[in-house]
């Protein structure tokens, strides 16, 4: 098996993107020189906004009015917004000309290095946009920020919410070295009595009996029931609820419990020879009444040129 994402559960706060980790070092000259350091910011009791993105990235540039108007509506001075740029030499001048156009007002590191760049590298940065907000103390609390609906809870977190942390989830995802199914793992740790949910998609492509791209997307929702008894027995449920059968039996899951850590396993049966793979995973937060992404991968077969 090919390992894609991989997060080490431990006892303390692991470094790492995934929800409830602590966010790697981000330190970097943005495009005037001028420093740009997320622990200092964090420091001065500041969350920020980790911005991830590209020029030539058509989702990276539909998201920008988004958060162009939200910085514009949004002036609290316990935010910041940081970016990395994944343009690369050939790209610069266009890059340059986005961020003199739309007029962005955050600080942009680049080094040119597009996907190798050190800050994508340190970050894990296999997709973009990929973004993050980290808390002062320099827990990532979200990730994977899309649309309006995410700014919202952006807001409402740094507003409402400053002492909310998640807990911390470790992310192992492997697929088949012939892509016909990709498993997800899930490490958090153990849940008290109640019920909780994930929600689970994911989408791919591949050739039809005429050669044509066939696309295929599924979700389900995940829902985790644990009860105790008077003597402290644990008894677990859990109930998968998908859109369509299809999507349903497309996906196997199981939860089980170590001690202190819970882990939940989700195998998703491709059956077709295809030419990507993209998933995400969902935690919905009962003490914020939000959805959070726990993770997303984005995986493909190898190509000739790589």
């Amino acid at each position: 098996m090919l390992v894609l994402l991989l997060g080490i559960t431990a006892q303390a706060r692991s470094v790492g993107t995934a929800l409830g980790a602590r966010a790697p070092a981000f330190v970097g000259s943005d495009l005037d020189g001028d420093l740009v350091d997320l622990a200092a910011l964090n420091a001065e009791g500041k969350f920020v906004m980790v911005d991830f993105w590209a020029s030539w990235c058509g989702p990276c540039v539909y998201e920008l009015p988004h958060v162009l108007a939200f910085l514009k509506s949004f002036d609290n001075p316990r935010f910041r917004m940081i970016s990395c740029s994944l343009d690369t030499e050939r790209t610069l001048g266009a890059m340059k000309k986005l961020i003199a156009d739309k007029d962005i007002p955050y600080p942009v590191v680049c080094d040119g290095g597009g996907w190798k760049a050190r800050l994508a590298q340190a970050w894990g940065v296999h997709a973009i946009p990929a973004t993050f907000l980290v808390n002062p103390e320099g827990i990532i609390v979200m990730r994977n920020i899309r649309g309006e609906d995410g700014l919202v809870l952006v807001r409402r977190i740094v507003e409402a919410a400053p002492d909310y942390v998640p807990p911390e989830f470790a992310v192992e995802s492997t697929i088949e070295a012939d892509f016909s199914a990709f498993t997800t793992v899930v490490e958090m740790p153990a849940f008290a009595e109640g019920e909780y949910s994930f929600a689970y998609g994911y989408n791919y492509d591949y050739r039809g009996e005429d050669g044509q791209p066939v696309g295929v997307s599924g979700e389900v929702k995940v829902a985790l029931t644990i009860t105790e008894s008077g003597d402290g027995a644990r008894s677990i449920a859990l109930h998968l609820e998908g859109e369509d059968e299809a999507a349903s039996s497309a996906i196997k899951a199981e939860y089980k419990e170590t001690g202190e850590w819970g882990r939940l396993s989700l195998i998703t049966v491709l059956g077709h020879e295809v030419s990507y793979v993209r998933t995400a995973l969902d935690y919905h937060e009962p003490a914020l009444d939000a959805d959070l992404n726990v993770g997303c991968i984005y995986a493909r077969p190898p190509r000739p040129e790589d």
